[in-house]
C-alpha cells in the first residue's frame, strides 16, 4: 500500500502542474468573457467519473431559485457540458504540441462556438452558465468528491489518482517522446517506458473499474438515506400513515374472503 500511495503521491503533484498549464492554455486561447470555461476542465473528476450523478446536485433549492431552465433539464445540461469539455480537451492538446494544420483550428473554433451558441440558447447566457458551474463546484457533493480525491491516505483518493494518471484529456501514447523523458524524472524511474504502459493499461483501467462501483453503490445509500428522511417529514409522515391504513384495510379484506364461505357451500356441509 505504501508503494501505491508514493505512486499517487507523485501523480498528483504531476496532475497538479499539469491542471495549471492545461488551464493557462485556455486563458490564453480565449477571450476574457470566455476564460471562465478553464474551470471545466477536471471539473467532473478523473474520467468524468462525477458526471452521471451530479444530476442529484443540480436538482436542488439552489438551482431551482438561480438556473431554472438547468434545474429542469439537467441531464441535457451535463451533456452539453461533456460535450464542450470535449472540444477544449482538443484545444488543449493542440496548442501544447502544435495543430497539424491552421484549417483544423478553424474547425475546432467554428465547432466550440456552435456548442456555445446552443448551450446559451437552451440554458440562458454566459453569466447563467458561470453561475452554475460555480454552484456544482459549491455542492456538498462535488466538495467532498474533491476533498476525497485528494486524500491520499484513503484507498479511494490513491484509486482516483491512478484512474487518469497523465492529467484530464490527457493520454500516455499521445505525449510527445521528449516529454515522455521528462516523465522519467518526475516519477524517478529509469529510462523504460514498461512502467508507464503498465499504469496506463492496466493500473488506470482496474482503478477506474473499482472507483466507478463505489460511486454507484453510495449513489444507491444516498438514495436509501434520502427516503428515510423523507418519511421524517411532515408529510413524509403523513404519506406512510396512509400506506400503512391501505395496507391494513387491504389485509382486513383479505381475511374476510378467507373466512366468508358462500351459502351454498354452508348448506351442503349440513
Amino acid at each position: 500500500m505504501d508503494a501505491l500511495k508514493n505512486i499517487a503521491k507523485t501523480i498528483s503533484e504531476y496532475k497538479a502542474e499539469r491542471l495549471f498549464k492545461d488551464q493557462t492554455i485556455i486563458k490564453s486561447y480565449f477571450m476574457k468573457e470566455r476564460q471562465y470555461l478553464s474551470h471545466l476542465i477536471g471539473l467532473f473528476g478523473p474520467k468524468n467519473v462525477l458526471l452521471p450523478y451530479l444530476e442529484e446536485a443540480i436538482k436542488t433549492k439552489t438551482f431551482q431559485l438561480s438556473s431554472p431552465l438547468i434545474y429542469n433539464h439537467p441531464a441535457e445540461f451535463l451533456q452539453k457540458l461533456e460535450a464542450v469539455q470535449q472540444v477544449l480537451g482538443e484545444i488543449i492538446e493542440s496548442e501544447a504540441h502544435g495543430w497539424p494544420n491552421i484549417k483544423e483550428r478553424g474547425f475546432a473554433n467554428k465547432r466550440f462556438a456552435k456548442l456555445e451558441d446552443d448551450l446559451f440558447s437552451k440554458f440562458g447566457g454566459r453569466e447563467q452558465i458561470q453561475s452554475a458551474l460555480d454552484n456544482i463546484k459549491k455542492s456538498d457533493m462535488h466538495k467532498s468528491f474533491m476533498k476525497e480525491m485528494n486524500d491520499l491516505g484513503s484507498e479511494r483518493g490513491i484509486l482516483l489518482q491512478l484512474v487518469e494518471p497523465w492529467g484530464y484529456f490527457h493520454q500516455y501514447k499521445r505525449i510527445p517522446f521528449s516529454s515522455q523523458e521528462m516523465l522519467y524524472h518526475d516519477f524517478g524511474v529509469k529510462n523504460n517506458d514498461r512502467f508507464f504502459k503498465n499504469l496506463d493499461q492496466t493500473v488506470s483501467s482496474k482503478a477506474l473499474e473499482i472507483v466507478q462501483e463505489k460511486l454507484k453503490n453510495a449513489a444507491s445509500v444516498r438514495e436509501a438515506q434520502q427516503k428515510i428522511e423523507g418519511i421524517f417529514t411532515s408529510e413524509g409522515l403523513q404519506d406512510f400513515k396512509n400506506t400503512l391504513k391501505e395496507n391494513s384495510l387491504k389485509e382486513e379484506e383479505r381475511s374476510a374472503s378467507r373466512t366468508d364461505i358462500p351459502q351454498e357451500k354452508k348448506e351442503a356441509e349440513k
